[in-house]
């Protein structure tokens, strides 16, 4: 029987400037000077761990699927809900659309964000990845993330 999964990602700040030099927003809220990067360390107050999720994931938008793959990981981070993550290989871009919206992780990096198309229907910024994640995040490089309320996950 297939297992739905929820997931957020409620450690992303909303990045002022679009550019990775520009004025943005720490994740305490105060204005980081130009060229300032923040990067926090996993620790005991704050740990991250990402492990393989076994099995089969089907991702699905509108009713199509979007991503499936035997090689999803599950990020676990702090007191946040786990969040699973698919290799860019394992997704369908035909349904991916690239926006501008970006945000900022001290502990994985800054995230680049997809909207999700099919069937006439469009999720706005639905999807995001790490294309170059900080040290303490490098196994879900190159993958992508789902906000759970857009997709359907079924595993089996």
């Amino acid at each position: 029987m297939p297992v739905r999964f929820i997931q957020h990602d409620y450690t992303h700040v909303p990045s002022v400037g679009s550019e990775r030099n520009e004025l943005r927003t720490g994740s305490s809220g105060f204005p980081m000077p130009a060229g300032v990067i923040a990067v926090k360390i996993p620790g005991p107050d704050h740990p991250i761990t990402i492990t393989p999720l076994p099995g089969h994931l089907r991702v699905e938008f509108n009713g199509v699927p979007v991503a499936q793959s035997n090689k999803a990981l599950v990020l676990k981070e702090a007191h946040y809900p786990s969040v699973i993550y698919v290799p860019r290989s394992d997704i369908s871009i035909e349904h991916y659309l690239r926006t501008e919206h970006r945000t900022h992780c001290p502990y994985k990096g800054d995230a680049r964000y997809f909207s999700l198309s099919a069937n006439g229907e469009t999720a706005a910024n639905a999807v995001w990845t790490y294309e170059e994640a900080h040290p303490s995040a490098k196994q879900i490089e190159g993958y992508v993330a789902f906000y759970a309320d857009n997709v359907t996950f079924t595993y089996d």
